[in-house]
This record gives structure tokens, sequence and C-alpha cells, in this order.
């Protein structure tokens, strides 16, 4: 059970953005999205200078702490990117 049951996902999903931005397997590409497959786009090709990050951080505006917020960061370890393990059951 996550910290705000109230604020689950209709997927069952909790705690999807606040507390760290979180690493996705996507190399970042600006323009991406408008040629990317409509469903479930693999993504560009992969680049060690830079990954997206998703959701927002304890730092990170209000407004702008959503699970679709995007941006990029260069590969490294600090006090604002996580990752989240999941498991299916």
């Amino acid at each position: 059970m996550g910290s705000f049951p109230d604020g689950a996902s209709p997927y069952g999903a909790f705690d999807m953005a606040g507390n760290a931005w979180e690493w996705v397997a996507d190399s970042y590409d600006p323009a991406y999205y408008s040629s990317s497959p409509a469903e479930n786009p693999p993504g560009p090709p992969v680049s060690v200078n830079d990954r997206v990050i998703r959701g927002g951080a304890w730092n990170t505006a209000g407004r702008a702490v959503r699970s679709a917020n995007r941006s990029w960061a260069f590969p490294r370890r600090d006090y604002f990117d996580g990752f989240r393990c999941a498991a299916s059951e």
C-alpha cells in the first residue's frame, strides 16, 4: 500500500510522482514523439549521454509533479533522481 491510498491510479499504482525523478530506459530526443508509434514507442537510439527522467522530485514545482512530466538528465547519482522497482503478480 502506498503513502496516499486515495491517490491510486486507475491501474492501482501508488506514489507515482513527487519523491524523485524516475529514470526510464529511453534515451532523450526532444522531437521523438512527433514521429514515434502511437502505442508503446520503443524510444530513440540508445545514447550514453542523456536519458529520460519522469515525474518530478521533491524540489519540483507542484504544478509540474505528475507522472507524464518528462525531462532529461546525464546518467549520474544525485539527490533528485531514482528508479522504481516493480513486479507483476
